[in-house]
């Protein structure tokens, strides 16, 4: 997983909180905020993928985190057109990978890499923000791909990223629409999310039109 963080809509302490712009010899884990982000989110994340696949949840769980420090002085500023207000000196650290192994037994069978950066500060040359890459191995054939993900849905002036699109931050968003309209009842005439394959919507009717 690649993620910019300085166009994410991440709060300045919240990536402090995670070390960047800190030392690298400063770690985030000893912070509570990236410790239960971690746990929260990747851990409880990949026991369910492990749940799904294997029927039980990961013996166990690693996890290391690399911090790459910033070639020279950063300055991120709003007033500028950054996303973030955050000073990130010369050596202090600018980007950040995690990497999770899951074992069932003594095997891994689930890892995953986080790499966070902070726009033209990164070190990952040619990454983009919202790109997954997927290297699945199996019997009797494996598979690796790559996605990068674009928000193509939005309001205009919307300045969201295209993961947020995929998580609740869409109600979220909604909430001020929402109070912007006039008093009354939306409601979609058609319910494609009932359908349980999207090869069945054409099969779905108007509950208007009948």
């Amino acid at each position: 997983e690649y993620a910019d963080c300085e166009e994410s809509g991440t709060t300045d302490e919240f990536l402090f909180n995670f070390g960047f712009g800190l030392p690298p010899g400063e770690t985030p884990q000893m912070k509570a905020l990236g410790e239960i982000w971690n746990k929260r989110y990747y851990v409880e994340s990949m026991n369910l993928v492990s749940m799904a696949l294997w029927g039980q949840h990961l013996d166990r769980l690693e996890h290391e985190t690399r911090h790459f420090p910033a070639a020279e002085h950063f300055v991120f500023s709003k007033d500028k057109g950054d996303g973030i207000n955050l000073d990130v000196p010369k050596g202090h650290t600018i980007a950040m990978e995690s990497y999770f192994r899951g074992y069932v037994g003594d095997a891994v069978k689930i890892a995953m890499r986080g790499y966070w950066f902070l726009g033209r500060g990164s070190p990952f040359t040619g990454k983009r923000d919202s790109t997954w890459e997927v290297d699945i191995q199996g019997k009797p054939n494996s598979m690796k791909c790559s996605f990068e993900v674009e928000a193509t849905a939005g309001y205009d002036n919307d300045n969201s990223t295209a993961t947020w699109y995929m998580t609740a931050m869409m109600v979220i968003q909604g909430i001020a629409q929402t109070c912007q309209h006039k008093p009354g009842i939306v409601y979609p005439t058609q319910f494609t999310y009932a359908a349980p394959d999207y090869r069945l919507l054409e099969s779905r009717k108007s509950v208007v039109d009948g």
